[in-house]
């Protein structure tokens, strides 16, 4: 057998392995949904309702999307092919599930695992599809329906029509606006979903726990991978890493997540929601041992990824649940500097190689200047959305190896480059309206500003301006508050608020 074989079936063996643990990741998911949603999908499917002949043809549907996915992929991912088929009827019987299952794929991408096939390609924009379904459905039951909108969502519509404007600069206009619809407008789309059509506390704790449950699961993956590739160099060089430096690896993902900075970030957005459960005496027994558990996997994936913006986003968020929790504002201040310095220690103990760290550094540098100097000969514009790459050339400061992913390493001044001071200005106002919304439901919600001040920070050494993920959090922070004010406040406006009126509010 020829190394190349070898090899070939090596590379094979091991995206089969990652795709059977993300399969166990779903069943444990799906068993989640069903056991949080059992009551709500036997109303809808109650004889007053859609009947039990929908659910049956949703059934049979699955079982349909079952069976030709396991006979495209083989019987080594069957247990993912019926995974994603129950994921996919769940999705049909429940809005909150379909929004569920739509965000933990986008956070498994399994398509990125197994690459080249047409039925993973599609998985993205048919969780997409069953969202929409899920929510014309819904409309069309209700007597009447009121848009729930917040000065994020116009910040964000905003920035997302300035974005369309601006592509008209980008050296390929219509590869650009192709790229808007792939990406921000998902964005803008997940925004306005989740905040119209979540609708109870359960169902936004339901959304919640899946991105918990699931980063669990892209951590755990991950650490397996680097552990792999340490024991393995022939695997680490086969997939473009140095056979030499495998001692050296730090945290590697798959796909949109193989950069280690960019799964360390995520980690530090998920943190807040297991630390606050983890440290709440009202919390149940299995909610604190779950939490604890994340937990532990966040730390492991944030030490070995080794990312300083990280770091640094774990020590704000700290010192933020201190300044909200302590009433001795003092006490607040000395715990916040032990923090810092404790992290201070943990950054000594992560030391990467000095050679690679000055030559980051200098390569970031480079990027970052170039992004300010687009930014500033193009005041109105900008170079045109998703044209940074393109235009690097033109602009750049100083040089740096290589061709490929060349971006600005900063979410705020990849804005600023590319879309100029409006875009800029819009950018900056959607974070900062959600972090104010965030400070309105601090005292019973704190971790979403905890999630906002430490994915902020992370973000900051990061090209996270069009991802999707700080606009799930956007809108869960403003979910959060806006069922927080129903429940202050809870003035019969519709329907769906007679459900809102039957929580009881959490424990302060």
């Amino acid at each position: 057998m020829g190394a190349r074989t070898i090899l070939a079936a090596l590379k094979v063996t091991f995206a089969l392995t990652l795709a059977q643990f993300q399969a166990m990741l779903l069943f444990v998911l799906v068993m989640y949904w069903i056991a949080s949603r059992w009551e709500a999908i036997q109303k809808k499917f109650s004889p007053e309702n859609l009947g039990p002949t929908m659910l049956a043809v949703i059934i049979a549907f699955s079982i349909f999307v079952g069976t030709m996915f396991a006979m495209d992929w083989g019987t080594e991912y069957l247990l993912l092919a019926v995974m994603l088929a129950t994921s996919i009827a769940l999705a049909l019987c429940d809005t909150a599930i379909s929004i569920c299952v739509f965000t933990a794929l986008l956070f498994l991408r399994p398509w990125e695992i197994i690459q080249n096939n047409d039925y993973f390609a599609i998985l993205p924009k048919a969780t997409m599809s069953l969202c929409i379904m899920n929510a014309m459905l819904d409309l069309s039951r209700q007597k009447k329906f009121k848009v729930t909108w917040n000065p994020t969502a116009s910040y964000i519509l905003g920035f997302g029509i300035w974005l369309l404007v601006t592509s008209v600069k980008a050296a390929n206009p219509a590869e650009a606006q192709s790229f808007f619809f792939d990406t921000f407008f998902k964005n803008t789309f997940l925004f306005v979903l989740v905040l119209n059509l979540i609708r109870t506390q359960d169902e936004l704790e339901l959304i919640v726990w899946t991105i918990v449950l699931t980063m669990f699961g892209v951590g755990a993956a991950s650490v397996y991978q680097t552990w792999e590739y340490q024991n393995s160099p022939v695997l680490a060089a086969l997939n473009g890493y140095a056979a030499s430096d495998s001692d050296e690896l730090r945290l590697i993902g798959f796909g949109a997540f193989e950069n280690s900075n960019d799964i360390a970030a995520l980690m530090v957005m998920v943190l807040p929601f297991c630390l606050v459960p983890a440290l709440q005496k009202t919390a149940s027994w299995l909610t604190r041992s779950v939490a604890v558990i994340v937990m532990i996997m966040i730390a492991t994936c944030i030490f070995m990824a080794k990312s300083r913006g990280a770091q640094m986003g774990v020590v704000a968020m700290l010192g933020m649940y201190a300044f909200l929790k302590m009433k001795n504002r003092k006490h607040a201040l000395i715990i916040g500097v032990i923090g810092a310095l404790a992290m201070a220690g943990a950054m000594s103990l992560t030391k990467r190689n000095e050679a690679d760290l000055d030559e980051s550094k200098r390569f970031r540098m480079i990027y970052l200047e170039t992004g300010l100097v687009m930014g500033v000969k193009n005041p109105l514009l900008g170079v045109g959305f998703n044209g940074y790459a393109d235009n690097f050339t033109r602009y750049q400061t100083g040089e740096v190896d290589g061709t490929l992913h060349r971006t600005a390493h900063n979410s705020w001044v990849l804005a600023f480059g590319e879309t100029g001071f409006i875009g800029i200005i819009l950018f900056i106002m959607i974070f900062a309206s959600s972090v104010k919304t965030a400070w309105g439901i601090r005292h019973r919600n704190p971790a979403y500003l905890m999630a906002l001040i430490g994915y902020g920070i992370a973000m900051t050494f990061l090209s996270h301006t069009y991802f999707i993920y700080p606009y799930l959090l956007y809108a869960l922070t403003g979910l959060a508050s806006h069922l927080q004010a129903k429940q202050e406040d809870p003035a019969p406006e519709n329907e769906s608020l007679s459900v809102a009126r039957a929580i009881p509010a959490p424990a302060p």
